[in-house]
C-alpha cells in the first residue's frame, strides 16, 4: 500500500477499533468474538482502501460495514447451533449446498421444544441462543454445581479493584480541580485541599468523591447486594429517602433549628443509586424490557405527569436543590421509560454510532462543560436571563462536545510521542 494508504489505515484502528469493538460487544455479548469482527471489519477495509480513501466519511464506512459483519456473524451463529442441535439428519446440509428453508429451521425448534421439559427448553435457550454466559444461566437458575463455579470469572481482589479504579478516575479528578481553581483564583493550600476533598473546586465535583466513598466501599456492598438482592435495595432505599428528606423539609422551613452541614456528601444519601445498579446487574433483564415495552404508553404518560408535577412543586415551594426524595423515585421512572422506547428509536440513522461516539467522551465531557458554560456566560447575547437557557445549553453542549474532541485528540497524539521519545 501507499504510505498514505497506511497512515489512514492505522489513524481509522486508533480512531474507531475501542468504538468498533463496544458496539460488536453489546451485539454479540462476546468480548472475543466481538474483537474478531472487529478485525474482519478492517480487513474489509484493507481489500476496499482505494474506496475508502476516497469516501467523505471512513469512520461511517467502517460503521456500516460492522454492522453487515454483525448479521453475517448472528447469521452463521445460528445456522451451526441448530445444525448442532438438529433432531434430524435431513436438515444436516454438505458444503455446498443450500441452507435448508427457514420453515424447516423453525420446524426443528418447535420439535426441539416439544422432547425438552418447559424449564430444560429454557435453560437451552439461554445458553445457545441467547448467549448468556454460564455464570448468568447459574444466577438465573440457582445452579451451584462444580461445572458453573469452575466457569466463574473470579473478581478482582479488594487491592487490585482500588488500584484499577483510583489510577482511572483519580488523575483527571486531579487535573480538572486544578484547573478550576485556577478559573476561580482560589490558590491557597488549605483552601485547595479542602476543595480537592469535598469536589466543591467546581460545582459539579462533589459527585467524584462520593463515587470513591463507594469505591472503599465497594467489596463490602457487593457481599451485601449478593446476599440479600432485595433487602440491600429495599435498605438503600429507606435511607436514601430519609436522609434526602431531611435536606428537602429543611429547604421548606420546617427544620429549621437541624445543622445537617455537608451530610450530603456523604455516601448513605446516595446508596440507593449504587445499590440498585449493583442489583440491576444481577437481574435477568429481558423480562424487564419486554414488559417496560408492551407498558411503553402507560410509563410515558406517568413520566410526563411526573415532570410537570415536579416543575409545579418546584415553582411553589422555590426549593430548585438537587437533593429530593422525589428524585429517587424519578431515575427508576427515567429507567423503565428509556428500556420501553429503546428498541423503537435504536434503529434512527446514526444514534448507535451516536451513542458510542458520546460514551467515549462522556468523562470528559462531565469535566469541562462547566468551564465551558462560565465562558458562554461572559457573553451577553447567550446569557441574558431565563429566556436564553435552551441557547445556553445547546452553546455549552456544542462547546463541552468540541474540547472533549480536542482532549481526546491530544491524548492520542501523547501516546503516540510517547513511545517515540522512550
Amino acid at each position: 500500500m501507499h504510505p498514505d494508504q497506511d497512515r489512514l489505515i492505522e489513524q481509522l484502528h486508533r480512531d474507531y477499533f475501542g468504538k468498533l469493538t463496544l458496539c460488536a460487544a453489546a451485539t454479540l455479548k462476546n468480548q472475543s468474538l466481538a474483537q474478531d469482527v472487529v478485525q474482519d471489519t478492517f480487513h474489509e477495509a484493507l481489500r476496499h482502501i482505494d474506496t475508502l480513501m476516497d469516501h467523505p466519511n471512513p469512520g461511517g464506512w467502517l460503521m456500516v460495514t460492522l454492522k453487515n459483519k454483525l448479521r453475517e456473524a448472528e447469521r452463521s451463529r445460528r445456522r451451526y447451533l441448530l445444525r448442532f442441535l438438529s433432531l434430524d439428519t435431513d436438515l444436516l446440509t454438505e458444503p455446498g449446498r443450500e441452507d435448508p428453508p427457514p420453515d424447516r429451521m423453525q420446524s426443528l425448534l418447535e420439535q426441539i421444544q416439544q422432547a425438552l421439559t418447559p424449564e430444560e427448553y429454557r435453560l437451552l435457550t439461554r445458553l445457545t441462543i441467547d448467549g448468556a454466559s454460564h455464570l448468568e444461566v447459574a444466577k438465573e437458575f440457582h445452579i451451584l454445581s462444580g461445572f458453573s463455579l469452575g466457569l466463574r470469572e473470579q473478581p478482582l481482589s479488594s487491592p487490585a479493584f482500588w488500584k484499577g479504579r483510583f489510577l482511572r478516575v483519580l488523575p483527571p479528578y486531579l487535573i480538572w480541580t486544578l484547573i478550576y481553581e485556577l478559573w476561580n483564583a482560589s490558590l491557597a493550600p488549605g483552601q485547595l485541599l479542602r476543595d480537592l476533598l469535598t469536589g466543591q473546586a467546581a460545582p459539579h465535583l462533589y459527585f467524584i468523591p462520593i463515587i470513591f466513598q463507594f469505591y472503599l466501599l465497594y467489596p463490602l456492598l457487593r457481599r451485601w447486594v449478593d446476599r440479600q438482592p432485595l433487602g440491600s435495595v429495599l435498605w438503600s432505599l429507606a435511607s436514601t429517602l430519609f436522609l434526602q428528606s431531611l435536606y428537602y423539609e429543611k429547604g421548606l422551613g420546617l427544620l429549621p433549628d437541624l445543622s445537617l452541614g455537608r451530610l450530603w456528601m456523604l455516601f448513605p444519601v446516595w446508596l440507593f443509586y449504587f445499590t440498585a445498579g449493583m442489583a440491576l446487574q444481577r437481574l435477568d433483564r429481558e423480562p424487564i424490557r419486554i414488559h417496560c415495552k408492551e407498558n411503553a404508553a402507560p410509563l410515558l404518560v406517568l413520566l410526563a405527569l411526573f415532570v410537570c408535577l415536579y416543575c409545579a412543586l418546584s415553582r411553589f415551594t422555590g426549593v430548585l436543590d438537587s437533593i429530593k426524595p422525589e428524585i429517587t423515585l424519578f431515575v427508576p421512572l427515567v429507567f423503565l421509560c428509556g428500556t420501553a422506547v429503546w428498541d423503537w428509536v435504536r434503529g434512527l440513522p446514526g444514534l448507535e454510532i451516536g451513542v458510542v461516539f458520546l460514551s467515549g467522551l462522556s468523562m470528559d465531557i462531565y469535566y469541562c462543560h462547566v468551564l465551558v458554560l462560565c465562558l458562554f456566560r461572559l457573553i451577553p447575547r447567550v446569557h441574558v436571563g431565563m429566556s436564553s437557557m435552551a441557547l445556553l445549553l445547546l452553546a455549552t453542549f456544542a462547546g463541552s462536545l468540541v474540547l472533549a474532541v480536542l482532549l481526546g485528540a491530544l491524548r492520542s497524539l501523547l501516546r503516540r510521542i510517547r513511545p517515540h521519545s522512550a
